[in-house]
């Protein structure tokens, strides 16, 4: 039977889109029509959180 998932090494494409579900995220949390006006410090901290650790992984569904 073959694994349901892949894991795998994050890449910068992965980033990308994280930093801008993140920047979505803390946008909605404080109300902001626009995820522009999040302040860039906030995200930051977050991120280096985040990858910190250079073996972040990223697990996918392989039926997606």
């Amino acid at each position: 039977m073959s694994e349901k998932y892949k894991i795998r090494k994050a890449n910068q494409s992965d980033k990308d889109k994280i930093y801008h579900w993140l920047k979505t995220a803390i946008a909605n949390q404080m109300s902001l029509i626009d995820p522009e006006m999040v302040p860039k410090a906030f995200i930051k901290n977050y991120m280096e959180l985040l990858f910190e650790n250079e073996d972040f992984i990223i697990i996918e569904n392989k039926l997606s």
